[in-house]
């Protein structure tokens, strides 16, 4: 799955928690797939597994991906 695709999962996995308000529900939901993107990126440094689940880079493009929205 690309960068792109990820980022939108994340946010659409967020956004039935919050709420689909027009106005503040996808950003509330872009709030948090971004936060757990960095605790997702935190964890993976802390356990020094890159090879594993991923290059610290793919999470802040991910980033990127979900502030474009």
């Amino acid at each position: 799955m690309d960068n792109k695709k990820k980022a939108a999962h994340l946010v659409m996995e967020f956004l039935p928690i919050v709420g689909q308000d027009p106005y503040t529900g996808i950003k509330t939901a872009k709030e948090c797939a971004i936060a757990a993107v960095k605790i997702a990126q935190q964890e993976v440094e802390a356990l020094k597994c890159n090879q594993v689940l991923g290059e610290a880079s793919s999470y802040s493009q991910i980033i990127k991906d979900i502030e474009s929205f």
